[in-house]
């Protein structure tokens, strides 16, 4: 890859100096060399406690950076975007979306639906999870899936097309989530019930009105005598691991999801090496990883103007949490892995089918498919996006 490509810079590897210096060129549009340095700075102030400082460069930076143009300037825009919110008190640590505007969820609903359709990170990661959790639960006549984060219900609409096939009929399903009840959310619920009647599945969706994840207690999942416990993470445990407000509060937590005795739980997460390292590490790590990510969906057929809400809509509220956990937190996390094997869950081996369906997702010869140690990959140039893996007990 070429200077003028803006991907080609690998961010964590320079100091905040020598990267600036060593970009190169990005096109016309590209992000100025003034506004990336500043913006770096900001994040370094912010690392070194001077708020005061990250505050006034920020707002030099309003009228400088633009969600148009590059993927680094895209990324860098948000990132800016959400490291002044954050810094200026406004941001919040959990997300909330009771008071999301019937336009931002139709707005969200149809960015959702295009990243689905046209982009192979969320097809890799629902079809590989699920083909984890079929094969775990293939003889269950009853399966209670546990879901911390349900979105728009696309891979849960995946599952129930697939149980509706098993001879003899499909199983009983209910799932649990935790989330704050929403318009987002009461969609989420009647599409997957009216898909269930359908499909002559018998479902049931609880929902646990309480985003405090420190509070939980297992007799909150009221959990029947002789059903399979699926727990699912997708593209959320990273987020939720970064809530935490100390090591034992998230320890107590995993071992909360360990006795609940869970036949298989299944992690899918973007590959974001956010965990144990300075603020401004996070920063620059995060920074290269959305780079790549939005430089991978100007890859697929999706048309500039749904590329561009997808990053709005489904990629910025993200970052926003990203940088809420980030400036908030007093101690480091290990990384999920390490806290998985600590808390007692062992790692399965992805079945040749998930590895043989996961690539043949991939037409474009820029991802590839990696197998690491029980985690399959999808990586973009060579950078992993999208992790998948199922963990026992």
């Amino acid at each position: 890859q070429g200077l003028d490509n803006p991907i080609s810079l690998q961010l964590p590897q320079f100091q905040m100096a020598s990267m600036c210096a060593q970009r190169g060129k990005m096109g016309a549009d590209s992000i100025p060399f003034t506004s990336l340095d500043q913006l770096l700075k900001a994040a370094e102030a912010v690392d070194l406690g001077n708020m005061s400082l990250a505050q006034a460069i920020l707002a030099r930076l309003n009228q400088r950076l633009s969600p148009q143009g590059q993927p680094l300037q895209r990324a860098a825009f948000y990132f800016k975007e959400a490291l002044a919110k954050h810094v200026m008190g406004t941001g919040t640590p959990i997300p909330t979306h009771n008071d999301t505007s019937p336009v931002d969820v139709l707005n969200k609903i149809i960015a959702f639906k295009s990243f689905c359709e046209f982009s192979p990170l969320p097809q890799f990661a629902h079809f590989t999870s699920n083909q984890a959790i079929l094969e775990a639960v293939e003889k269950e006549d009853s399966i209670h899936l546990i879901d911390f984060d349900l979105n728009f219900g696309g891979q849960w609409a995946s599952f129930l097309q697939e149980i509706a096939l098993r001879p003899g009929g499909p199983p009983k399903l209910r799932i649990t989530t935790v989330a704050s009840q929403s318009m987002e959310l009461q969609l989420t619920q009647d599409m997957l019930y009216e898909f269930a009647k359908d499909l002559n599945i018998s479902l049931e969706i609880r929902v646990i009105s309480d985003r405090w994840l420190e509070c939980l207690t297992a007799q909150m999942f009221q959990i029947n005598e002789g059903e399979a416990i699926v727990v699912n993470f997708t593209f959320t445990l990273n987020n939720l691991l970064a809530q935490f407000s100390s090591n034992l509060n998230l320890t107590n937590f995993l071992q909360l999801v360990k006795s609940l005795s869970p036949k298989v739980l299944t992690v899918v997460d973007m590959e974001s090496p956010c965990q144990g390292s300075s603020f401004f590490q996070q920063f620059l790590d995060s920074l290269q990883f959305y780079a790549f990510l939005f430089d991978s969906l100007e890859s697929t057929s999706l048309s500039k103007e749904n590329v561009l809400r997808i990053e709005n809509f489904v990629f910025a509220p993200r970052i926003d949490n990203i940088m809420a956990a980030r400036t908030r937190q007093n101690e480091k996390h290990p990384q999920w892995q390490s806290l998985l094997s600590g808390a007692g869950f062992s790692p399965l081996c992805i079945s040749l089918v998930a590895e043989t369906q996961a690539e043949c997702l991939v037409q474009n010869r820029s991802y590839k498919v990696v197998k690491n140690e029980g985690t399959i990959l999808l990586c973009w140039h060579g950078r992993a996006l999208v992790s998948a893996s199922a963990w026992s007990c």
